[in-house]
């Protein structure tokens, strides 16, 4: 599995790697019986998955892991994360191909098995572009340009400049994501600029009229953590040393519009020392193309309890 092409170019002193990443969005069924829905992130680079999945008729939300190999073998393994630690529930033991994944799956002590089947929450219009990467640093300062082929034709170049981390040499992360953002079945662009822990993300939607991918403008400061394809929502987060700010959007006529904001605010005493939060819950509806407030909430957190 290696749709990119992807040269680096006039590199000095710089211990990046491309991550490049394709995820895919699959709904389907467990013994003919249990209806699932399910996150794929693959990296083209060494095949490794990570992703998620959960029964429709349960939020609770499931870690997979594993990797995909040359025959399209795809093993993984269920868990969840309890107490500190993973526990292992499961396993999916299948073939992935053509936005497809079937095969079998088993309990954790694998005495019980049951055939699965899933395939694309919708039909992806999927496009064949190469990617070139050419990046520099000069100082403090990467310099990233991003050069979008198809065939042997660049049809674009975006060119970016991003401040690098203060370890000079250090930039962690750095490649592109192919995810659908906007729910019309194309790959959209995710750039992951720099190091760990920055909220610079940037997003590119793919525009079929024009052969051509446009900048997303997120309305709020943050990076998308969540897409729900059930509900048509994206979900962001955001933090500023004093509070960590949540926001979900939902795409209507091809614009974002925010449902719900949530802000968790951290309180500290004269020596700074944590003493408590107030979380604050926002729920909207969307009026004539506006959102209007319908629900307010707020709780307040000391000692660790809510």
């Amino acid at each position: 599995m290696k749709p990119f092409t992807l040269f680096l170019l006039s590199i000095i002193e710089i211990y990046a790697s491309i991550v490049t990443e394709i995820s895919y969005d699959l709904k389907g069924d467990i013994n003919n019986k249990y209806k699932i829905v399910m996150r794929l992130n693959i990296n083209q680079t060494n095949n490794e998955v990570i992703g998620t999945y959960r029964y429709i008729s349960n939020k609770n939300v499931l870690d997979i892991i594993g990797k995909v190999k040359k025959n399209h073998k795809l093993k993984m393994v269920e868990r969840f994360f309890e107490n500190g630690n993973y526990k292992i529930t499961g396993y999916f033991d299948g073939e992935f191909k053509n936005n497809s994944f079937e095969g079998i799956w088993y309990s954790n002590n694998k005495k019980i098995s049951y055939p699965f089947k899933l395939s694309s929450y919708f039909k992806h219009k999927r496009k064949s572009f190469d990617f070139d990467i050419k990046y520099d640093e000069k100082g403090f300062k990467t310099i990233v340009d991003i050069y979008i082929k198809e065939g042997n034709r660049t049809i674009q170049t975006i060119k970016k400049s991003y401040f690098n981390s203060p370890r000079k040499g250090k930039l962690y992360n750095l490649g592109i994501k192919l995810i659908d953002l906007n729910f019309d079945g194309y790959f959209d662009i995710k750039i992951v600029p720099c190091f760990v822990g920055c909220y610079e993300d940037e997003y590119y939607l793919y525009i079929p009229e024009k052969n051509h991918f446009e900048k997303l403008e997120l309305p709020h400061k943050g990076v998308i953590e969540k897409i729900d394809l059930e509900n048509r929502t994206i979900s962001t987060a955001y933090t500023n040393g004093k509070a960590d700010i949540y926001y979900t959007y939902k795409y209507i006529d091809n614009k974002l519009y925010m449902i719900y904001k949530k802000r968790d605010i951290y309180n500290f005493d004269n020596d700074n020392n944590y003493i408590g939060r107030k979380i604050i819950e926002e729920f909207y509806e969307i009026k004539d193309k506006k959102p209007k407030l319908i629900e307010k909430k707020e709780y307040k957190e000391e000692n660790g309890d809510i």
